[in-house]
């Protein structure tokens, strides 16, 4: 199995979580490790982000932080 985030190696791993035995995999590279919650997890934060951006409110007073800025004309 290939790593998403630095394409190594991984490995399956079985880890204890409270009591409970979980099979999970872990790179050997960078350490990142997935089990069945984490992919739960990801595939719920997936399915709720929104399709597009949001439009920001101009009338915010972080939009107007550095102020408006004059134009010279030389």
């Amino acid at each position: 199995m290939q790593c998403v985030r630095c394409r190594g190696l991984k490995v399956p791993e079985v880890m204890q979580d409270g009591g409970m035995r979980v099979l999970a995999y872990r790179c050997l590279h960078c350490g990142d490790v997935i089990d069945p919650k984490i992919l739960l997890h990801r595939r719920h934060q997936h399915q709720l982000r929104p399709t597009r951006s949001r439009t920001p409110v101009y009338n915010d007073t972080r939009w107007r932080r550095y102020g408006s800025v004059a134009v010279e004309e030389r």
